[in-house]
């Protein structure tokens, strides 16, 4: 068992299979973490273009919205299973202008 600051700042070893309890903010940010974070890999080594690959838009806006249709997600690194005592959607209480990122970037892992 870690605590989230074990994994985030501490770096301690993270199997495959992961069970988060709490789908709050934290919940939500660790498990993104946890999916795509690769050891020595930083925000900066990924360029405009693989961001817009990935979430499939279309940079010239040929397309109506925008987006071309095809998302290409990165692999996920590992099987996250988040979980909350409360009823309810997972990450209800997650902001209104940035809970839908979340939710759409771990429903792509």
């Amino acid at each position: 068992v870690l605590s989230y600051i074990d994994v985030l700042k501490h770096n301690k070893p993270v199997g495959k299979r992961v069970a988060i309890i709490g789908a709050g903010g934290i919940g939500f940010d660790v498990a993104e973490f946890l999916l795509y974070h690769e050891k020595d890999k930083h925000h900066q080594d990924v360029s405009v273009e693989e961001f817009w690959e990935e979430w499939g838009i279309d940079p010239q806006q040929k397309t109506r919205g925008g987006l071309t249709g095809e998302m290409h997600p990165k692999p996920a690194l590992r099987e996250i299973h988040l979980m909350q005592r409360k009823k309810g959607k997972l990450g209800a209480g997650l902001g209104r202008t940035t809970g839908w990122i979340h939710r759409a970037t771990l429903k792509m892992g």
